[in-house]
């Protein structure tokens, strides 16, 4: 296992509450993406460059992880919908760990809690 790479230029010692990184780590033939933070707008793109790295990557399987995710809006979604879309079409398995209960229920909302890819928190 490789340690987790920040891609977000952060300094995490200093991280605020609401901040978001993005950490990366390989292990075996799966990439893992963990999600810190809140997931919208102005932070999709980080989110959005991990995915495709991972995706361009040799790995074919990708774990992201949502436990740490405080907040998720459409322009997040959008973006795993995005992941789980050219994932499935480059022959990669994703899976995604939830979020806790107010992240999860933007899922729930909107439909995706069926669509995505989603296993057991304890994986």
């Amino acid at each position: 296992m490789r340690d987790p790479v920040d891609l977000t230029g952060g300094d995490h010692a200093a991280a605020l509450p609401g901040e978001f990184t993005v950490l990366v780590a390989v292990v075996d033939d799966t990439v893992a993406i963990s999600l810190h933070g809140e997931l919208d707008i102005a932070t999709a793109p980080q989110a959005r460059e991990a995915f495709d790295a991972a995706l361009s990557g040799p790995a074919p399987a990708i774990f992201v992880d949502l436990g740490a995710l405080a907040f998720v809006d459409s322009s997040g979604l959008r973006e795993l919908i995005r992941l789980h879309q050219l994932a499935q079409a480059r022959a990669k398995v994703v899976a995604i760990s939830p979020g806790g209960p107010a992240t999860q229920r933007a899922f729930e909302l909107s439909g995706l809690d069926d669509i995505l890819p989603f296993v057991d928190a304890g994986l």
